[in-house]
């Protein structure tokens, strides 16, 4: 994933699977109303299906691992960190358009299902919550800076190439990541509540406002309702 460094292609991380087998509209619909089954079902389908290790086969590559001095420890922080952003880009979506009790529970309920599946200690809990509330709450106020910080110092604060790494951009891996699942929610999330993906929400929604700013602009004929009698020849009435 690094080879960029020396001036190689990089291969990109693939985006997670979309849930199969696909969901009734009604179902997802009722998923989103309560925060235990959002949370349940990303455990099911997004978390469950992918084991952290299969993201060893996105990680750096051999080259770079020698080059870069990336230990075993920090490629299984690697690994481990791919569905910690995943997840964060899903919890984005929640925070954008729930209330934030909503997006608290979910936090919570996550952060102690990946603790599971990603095989951490229970010390390491509030770590995790802490770093998945962190991930979420830049990307929502548009400082990704500090994810992206964030990210660097999880995955190499004990590397001696750290700040190379920094001013080499890596830290934009937690950005691109995030980004991924967040626009897998971000579609679902749409289906369930308007019955469309969010391009055709969007497609929609500039349509319908195009139409009514084409009314608003065009000036109203007169029409017979609105006049009075004395205005179209008639007289009105007490009046002579």
């Amino acid at each position: 994933m690094f080879g960029w460094l020396k001036r190689k292609p990089t291969p990109t991380a693939p985006p997670p699977e979309p849930p199969a087998p696909p969901i009734p509209v009604e179902t997802m619909r009722s998923v989103f109303e309560h925060p235990a089954k959002v949370a349940a079902w990303l455990d099911e389908f997004i978390i469950t299906p992918r084991p952290w290790r299969e993201n060893f086969a996105i990680g750096p590559d051999a080259d770079a691992q020698r080059d870069l001095e990336i230990t075993f420890e920090q490629r299984e922080r690697l690994a481990k960190e791919h569905t910690v952003l995943q997840i964060a880009g899903m919890l984005l979506v929640l925070k954008q358009h729930k209330d934030d009790g909503y997006y608290q529970a979910v936090l919570s309920d996550l952060t102690s299902r990946l603790v599971r599946a990603l095989e951490f200690g229970p010390k390491q809990r509030f770590e995790l919550g802490q770093a998945l509330d962190l991930y979420v709450n830049s990307a929502n106020d548009g400082k990704l800076e500090d994810g992206e910080r964030q990210y660097l110092t999880r995955m190499y604060d004990d590397n001696p190439n750290y700040f190379r790494m920094k001013l080499s951009g890596i830290g934009g891996i937690a950005t691109s990541t995030m980004l991924g699942g967040f626009e897998i929610l971000r579609d679902i999330y749409y289906e369930a509540t308007q019955g469309m993906k969010y391009a055709t929400f969007v497609r929609v929604a500039e349509a319908i406002a195009k139409i009514e700013a084409d009314k608003s602009s065009t000036p109203a004929e007169p029409r017979m309702g609105h006049q009075s009698p004395a205005e179209i020849g008639h007289p009105v009435m007490g009046v002579h």
